[in-house]
């Protein structure tokens, strides 16, 4: 079977054209690394009482915006406000004992001094004994209750700071998500009632370790988001990961085996959003996205031995 001249002709350019197109498509993205294997992270922090009671006020709802310093919840005072009464008023019995104490202590010590200055004709031993023994307990009973004023002190900071406990201050901006409370409830110190996503995020993407070669701190980052697939988000390399994903996961690969397989690793790398979307999208961890990084468009490196200035 033979191929007519104007046929192979055809195969040839279609040919050509197929290479042509792929140096042009390699020519224009040359630079560029992507993966898919990234997505949205931030922080997340777990709404827990440090103090137990009853939960009497809640100003929270799933999935509602808060700022820092909002109060979340409310639990019952009652109880921590009689506490910190009852350790001021054993704080004040404790000064005032202080104060008495402290005028028998720098009596006993003024007895002592002019008893020592006396001569041994002027005084008897055993009266330089008894001024010297009531001395020595009059410091012990001021020690003694200068310690228990300072536990009284203690005990007053940590009712009033349990007091202040029973109030949940949100410590960032954020959304209330997975909220597990409601009014009325009996809460424990440590029991999450809540998860608070903060509005600071950014992209961990998980490169393969052979595409990091050109990648740089500061390299420009184009994100799309596969949520909104018109959005198209401005961010730049900040950090790259000092270990592949898999060496710091909860069981890292064994290799020491007969049988390996080299198999390319992937190394997270952080990626800041410089431009931040419309705050009305949501945009919050574990949404998937795809990042081009345009190597080389981050600072450059000083030569570590740069050349010397002529002198002509």
């Amino acid at each position: 079977m033979t191929i007519k001249r104007s046929s192979l002709k055809k195969i040839i350019i279609v040919l050509l054209l197929c290479l042509l197109g792929a140096a042009v498509y390699l020519f224009i993205h040359r630079g560029e690394e992507t993966t898919d294997d990234a997505a949205i992270d931030g922080r997340n922090m777990i709404v827990s009482p440090k103090v137990s009671g009853y939960v009497t006020v809640l100003n929270i709802d799933d999935n509602q915006r808060v700022k820092a310093g909002d109060v979340l919840l409310e639990i019952d005072p009652a109880d921590y406000i009689i506490r910190r009464d009852r350790a001021k008023a054993v704080l004040d019995a404790a000064n005032a004992q202080i104060v008495s104490s402290e005028a028998l202590l720098q009596k006993a010590q003024s007895d002592l001094g002019r008893m020592q200055r006396l001569t041994d004709k002027a005084r008897s031993q055993e009266q330089l004994d008894q001024v010297t023994q009531a001395q020595k307990s009059a410091q012990a009973n001021y020690d003694q209750l200068s310690a228990a004023s300072r536990q009284a002190a203690a005990d007053l900071a940590q009712a009033e700071k349990d007091l202040a406990d029973t109030k949940l201050i949100a410590p960032m901006d954020g959304i209330i998500t997975k909220r597990g409370v409601e009014r009325g409830n009996y809460v424990q110190p440590g029991q999450a009632l809540s998860s608070l996503v903060g509005t600071d995020i950014w992209v961990t993407a998980n490169f393969k370790e052979t595409q990091l070669k050109h990648m740089h701190i500061g390299d420009v980052v184009d994100i799309s988001v596969d949520a909104f697939p018109s959005m198209n988000l401005e961010g730049k390399i900040d950090s790259i990961q000092l270990g592949t994903g898999a060496y710091f996961s909860a069981f890292p690969p064994e290799n020491a085996t007969g049988n390996y397989v080299k198999i390319i690793q992937r190394v997270p790398v952080k990626i800041v959003i410089t431009k931040m979307p419309d705050a009305k999208l949501y945009l919050g961890p574990g949404m998937s996205v795809t990042p081009v990084v345009y190597t080389g468009t981050g600072p450059e490196k000083a030569p570590e031995n740069p050349p010397e200035k002529s002198h002509e």
